[in-house]
């Protein structure tokens, strides 16, 4: 395809570099939003292979992107008496995505076994004054006081 030149793609507003600008960066943004549009299409044949986790992140992620690509349109078609609506809907897919990865982290964080480190700490120290001191019967009670 030729290269239109920038007098006729933008016309009057072709000395306009602030809307030339925000325009090129409008139409990058729109490809890439269409790439990973056509990407999530083409994961959804594999969607009955994923686990429930894989299910849940992909749900919120085609929720949030056409809420996001609605609100667009509505916006860039100087609709605007329902985008309060969208923008709640926004606000819940977002802290959705937000408590699946609080989640995530909370599955991957490693876990304290507190009576095991109490036993590790009685058993790694040492007391010069009392080298042959006895163990008590029942460590559980002296660990507690």
């Amino acid at each position: 395809m030729e290269q239109e030149s920038v007098e006729t793609r933008y016309g009057v507003l072709c000395n306009d570099v602030a809307f030339i600008r925000k325009d090129e960066t409008l139409k990058k943004t729109i490809e890439k939003i269409g790439k990973c549009l056509k990407d999530v299409c083409e994961d959804y044949d594999k969607y009955h292979h994923f686990s429930i986790e894989e299910k849940v992140w992909y749900d919120t992620y085609i929720a949030y992107s056409v809420n996001s690509l609605f609100w667009i349109h509505r916006k860039l078609t100087g609709k605007t008496e329902d985008n309060d609506e969208i923008m709640h809907e926004l606000v819940k897919v977002r802290s959705a995505m937000v408590r699946l990865k609080e989640i995530k982290d909370n599955a991957t964080k490693p876990r304290l076994d507190g009576k095991a480190a109490k036993r590790f700490i009685r058993a790694g120290l040492y007391d010069a004054q009392q080298p042959h001191r006895k163990r008590p019967k029942n460590p559980s009670n002296e660990l507690e006081t």
